[in-house]
């Protein structure tokens, strides 16, 4: 049984917008969770010359569900920014050692996949140089936490 399809997320002004993805944010402060908020990275579908073609940040302070902000970030990655200037999609946003990670893909670079870092999730950081893929030509990927006893597992079962 599925319940009728509702719009979960509304720019304003009106704008095209695919492949969110969103994060929690505990600012820090784990055992304060007043201050929490939800980020969710999303791609501006419109074309570059109206300012689009790139990743943006907006948030919630209510929930995973939202409502998020309407009014969308700056352009943090993607065309028209001064991190891998084409078109950015298909992001994942993590939290690893204090640093915020970005990666999306950027189809039309010559890197296919890339990787940002910030400490706030107002200064990034361009790190594709120095991302390792498992393949070369990555798409919309995700990140899941796994037991390290898995890791090993499968570290035991590699040729």
């Amino acid at each position: 049984t599925f319940t009728e399809p509702t719009l979960f997320y509304r720019t304003d002004p009106e704008r095209s917008v695919i492949d969110p993805m969103i994060a929690h944010d505990d600012r820090g402060t784990p055992s304060d969770p007043d201050d929490d908020r939800w980020i969710m990275v999303i791609k501006d579908e419109m074309p570059p010359d109206q300012g689009g073609k790139n990743l943006r940040l907006v948030t919630s302070a209510t929930g995973m569900q939202g409502p998020f902000q309407p009014v969308l970030g700056p352009p943090i990655v993607g065309a028209g920014t001064a991190i891998v200037d084409t078109m950015g999609e298909g992001p994942t946003l993590l939290r690893h050692n204090g640093a915020w990670w970005l990666y999306w893909d950027a189809p039309a670079s010559p890197h296919a996949y890339c990787l940002a870092t910030s400490p706030d999730l107002v200064t990034w950081t361009d790190r594709t140089a120095e991302l390792r893929m498992p393949i070369e030509r990555m798409r919309h990927g995700t990140v899941v936490t796994v037991p390290r006893s898995v890791t090993r597992a499968l570290d035991a079962e590699a040729p």
